[in-house]
């Protein structure tokens, strides 16, 4: 969540980043002293936020072997949740930049000064 945001947002928020990332991607080969990497990332939406499932082709000296982490990213913070708990821990100044990213989409990012 941002500053801008409001929090029956969250559910749209949601959708809007899963459809923008896509159900499933394919990264390119990654080679480094002998041992390839290949990863193939699947997501799901949940309330929480996006789900995803990172699974790891290791192929090292003839040997193949497969490792998943599972990665939510949570859009489960309210603006006034977010910016009170970190009040609580001392920070002073918390706020949303909106940034150019790679892609054709703006990223949110947000801020906080102790």
């Amino acid at each position: 969540m941002h500053q801008w945001s409001r929090d029956d947002d969250r559910e749209k928020i949601i959708r809007r980043e899963f459809e923008e990332e896509g159900a499933f991607e394919v990264h390119p080969v990654h080679e480094q002293n002998g041992v390839g990497l290949t990863v193939l990332v699947t997501r799901e939406m949940t309330p929480d936020g996006v789900l995803g499932n990172r699974i790891h082709v290791i192929e090292d000296r003839g040997a193949t072997r497969v490792e998943v982490a599972r990665v939510l990213d949570l859009c489960r913070w309210t603006w006034s949740g977010y910016t009170e708990v970190l009040g609580e821990v001392g920070f002073k100044e918390i706020y949303s930049v909106k940034e150019k990213g790679l892609k054709p989409r703006e990223y949110i990012l947000n801020v906080a000064v102790k």
